[in-house]
């Protein structure tokens, strides 16, 4: 398990014991993170997009393009913008 996973499972834990709050906090801060995942994602995919039209006003490799090696390395990437900056 990844260690920012885990402070963040760790805390999740230590603030949902809050009585009354608790609950809502945790609501609020899973709330934001997903918020953030998803600008980040959008984000990702516009750069994406401003890259993929530059590609196209030069010459490329389609048969690569068209690869799982292609769709894989772009999966990946999709995940990781998710998680960082």
């Amino acid at each position: 398990m990844d260690p920012l996973d885990l402070l963040k499972d760790t805390s999740k834990a230590y603030l949902g014991q809050i009585p009354l709050l608790g609950p809502v906090l945790t609501g609020l801060f899973e709330a934001k993170a997903r918020e953030v995942q998803g600008a980040r994602l959008r984000q990702f995919l516009e750069d994406l997009r401003t890259e993929f039209e530059a590609m196209l006003e030069e010459e490329f490799d389609r048969e690569y393009l068209q690869s799982q090696d292609y769709a894989h390395l772009i999966l990946l990437a999709a995940e990781s913008s998710q998680r960082t900056r």
